[in-house]
């Protein structure tokens, strides 16, 4: 089932000599199994390993086509022979695996290669022999004289200097790209050597107006401190102010209470004097002569006493 799939999709892509997606393959095959049909094209990869046909994946699908190394000699009979494209592409695996059979060949290049085979016989470049049920394929003399081929082993050599002139362009396509890539890497260099210049030209730039930015915050630091000293200064002044006026006023209480007492006295002084007078003017009415002498002589005593005492307040 495997190999019948793959056979088919071989055959496809052979006589669509385009590109096909996998929507299309189904569509023609007739069965929706995206994973089977791919797993049957990578088995038409490896089968074509070794041969002069390769299976392409392009962008939008797969498409058969003869390899690159071999292209060589399917142009040049292009150029030489009016044979379109496809039968050359036919001839071209006959050439490499003459003498072939005929099954093989459209096994390889699907049934549309019967119409090429009879197309190459008829234009003497191949000869058809009965093989059992199929036909050998031979090269006939007018393919040699036709591309100046002498034998078998000269197509083989054509092949080999295909090939080696396939190698030839592809080393030139890999100097090619080594130089654009010397070329680009030296242009990045360049780049990295402006990209390094401009950054150390901005990191200078920051450098100076982070300087900048220090020196005006210092400067801005010392007007601060000086306000704040200012309005220290100014706070201090008002407090010593504040003390002074409190120490004055307090000394002024003091000095008013002082005053206050000192008219105070006397006067108290006054009416303790009239009190014991009048105390002792109504004793002396009540009592005898030597209890007022007494008397009056405690009273004295009692006067100096308090006297005394304010003095000793003042």
């Amino acid at each position: 089932m495997i190999e019948d799939l793959t056979n088919k999709i071989e055959a496809l892509l052979f006589s669509a000599a385009k590109i096909m997606a996998i929507e299309e393959i189904e569509e023609v095959i007739g069965i929706n199994d995206k994973e089977s049909i791919k797993n049957s094209i990578e088995e038409l990869q490896e089968r074509h390993k070794e041969t002069s046909l390769i299976v392409l994946e392009e962008k939008n699908g797969y498409r058969f086509t003869i390899k690159e190394k071999y292209m060589g000699i399917v142009s040049k009979v292009v150029e030489d022979t009016e044979i379109n494209k496809s039968v050359m592409e036919t001839l071209a695996v006959i050439a490499w695996k003459a003498p072939v059979l005929q099954s093989e060949v459209i096994g390889i290049r699907s049934n549309k290669a019967y119409d090429h085979i009879s197309e190459l016989k008829e234009s003497g470049f191949i000869v058809k022999e009965k093989f059992g049920r199929s036909y050998k394929i031979k090269l006939a003399p007018k393919f040699y004289e036709y591309f100046d081929i002498r034998n078998k082993e000269d197509i083989k050599n054509k092949f080999e200097e295909v090939e080696k002139k396939a190698e030839e362009s592809q080393v030139k396509k890999i100097e090619d790209i080594a130089k654009k890539q010397d070329k680009k890497e030296k242009s990045v260099e360049e780049s990295l050597e402006e990209i390094r210049a401009n950054v150390k030209k901005s990191r200078e730039e920051q450098e100076k107006l982070l300087i900048k930015q220090k020196k005006e915050m210092e400067e801005e630091k010392e007007i601060i401190e000086a306000l704040e000293a200012d309005e220290t200064k100014v706070e201090e002044e008002k407090t010593e102010k504040s003390l002074d006026e409190g120490k004055d006023k307090f000394e002024d209480d003091i000095q008013s209470k002082e005053d206050d007492q000192t008219i105070a006295e006397p006067e108290a002084q006054d009416k303790i004097e009239q009190d014991n007078i009048s105390d002792s003017k109504a004793a002396k009415d009540e009592t005898s002569p030597e209890e007022k002498q007494s008397e009056d002589i405690k009273n004295k005593e009692d006067i100096e006493k308090v006297s005394e005492e304010d003095k000793k307040d003042n």
